[in-house]
């Protein structure tokens, strides 16, 4: 994602971005103090059946941004086409404190982008930069946008069911409350779609950058 970002989207004074991951556990932001009010008015409230009393709470705390008004989503998953994952002999980041980025220009003076990652915030490893570009690929100029009303797939739409059938009975579908839930489960999803069964959260990049707004 930030490869792909710092090669098609950054301004052209950005030439390096250095990505730090703190430890765990001794770490905290802002948002997590924001979750946490969220979540205790969240517990008051037995039942929550519409998104419009999601957005209710959400707005007490923070401006909501809503997905397809304020922003969207990018399939960012669809980038393996041309890179290599960044878990293996060189790269492996569950183990490592920093990666860095580069831009860089390559043999035909065409713009690249390398990568070096570090078990350690300050000491060099001694590793070389490297190429996530998969043999015969190049580096892609554009990426899709997921659409809203992909659908769900057969095993999430049971899920949802199954919670609605509990909840309000089987004659649910007649309970005028619960129109956006029929209408998400009408949507269809494609076959390659649902084989591949990608999260939702891992597959998709949002257009702005990351803010303390609340994005649902």
């Amino acid at each position: 994602m930030l490869l792909f970002w710092l090669l098609n989207k950054s301004p052209t004074h950005v030439k390096e971005i250095q990505l730090y991951f703190p430890v765990q556990g001794h770490s905290f932001m802002p948002v997590d103090h924001l979750f946490g009010r969220i979540e205790k008015d969240v517990r008051e409230i037995p039942v929550i059946t519409t998104r419009q009393e999601y957005f209710e709470i959400f707005s007490k705390h923070d401006r909501v941004c809503e997905l397809g008004k304020d922003w969207c989503l990018y399939d960012i998953k669809g980038l393996e086409t041309n890179y290599k994952k960044t878990c293996g002999p060189s790269i492996c980041i569950p183990s490592m404190k920093k990666i860095i980025i580069k831009k860089c220009k390559s043999q035909g003076r065409q713009l690249n982008c390398v990568v070096k990652a570090s078990p350690n915030y300050r000491f060099e490893s001694g590793k070389q930069f490297i190429s996530l570009l998969k043999r015969g690929r190049c580096h892609p100029r554009n990426i899709e946008q997921i659409q809203e009303d992909r659908g769900l797939s057969a095993a999430k739409k049971n899920d949802v069911t199954s919670l609605l059938t509990k909840q309000f009975g089987a004659d649910w579908e007649n309970l005028s409350a619960l129109e956006w839930y029929k209408q998400i489960l009408s949507c269809s999803r494609n076959i390659a779609e649902q084989n591949e069964e990608i999260d939702d959260d891992e597959a998709c990049i949002c257009t702005e950058m990351d803010t303390e707004d609340i994005r649902i």
